[in-house]
């Protein structure tokens, strides 16, 4: 007896191994700050799977990436001396979590899709 496989699309096989994937991003940065790659790439890096986590739909996890990405230029604006450019990225990362508390309390949904 053949048995169908079933395709299961990706907001499936997100749901399902979310877990998996923060604990292989966990995996990649400790990689990335024991290797030679510098602030401003590994923020870069950061803020990409943000992106992926938003396209498909994952607010609250797509937030939490972009405020990490967010404190790694601030580290690299205070090592150039960029108190501005600090300042402003230190409010993002406020801002940014303020949004994340809002989501966490329901005032926000974590994902885009109807549970």
């Amino acid at each position: 007896m053949i048995r169908m496989i079933q395709m299961k699309s990706m907001e499936e096989l997100l749901k399902l191994y979310t877990n998996k994937i923060f604990i292989v991003f966990i995996t990649i940065m400790v990689f990335i700050i024991l290797s030679n790659i510098s602030i401003s790439t590994t923020g870069a890096l950061i803020l990409l799977i943000g992106i992926f986590y938003y396209y498909y739909g994952y607010v609250l996890y797509s937030t939490i990436f972009y405020i990490v990405a967010d404190l790694c230029w601030a580290i690299m604006a205070y090592k150039s001396n960029d108190l501005s450019g600090m300042f402003f990225i230190i409010l993002s990362i406020i801002v940014g979590t303020l949004v994340v508390v809002k989501i966490n309390k329901g005032v926000f949904v974590k994902t885009l899709f109807k549970d």
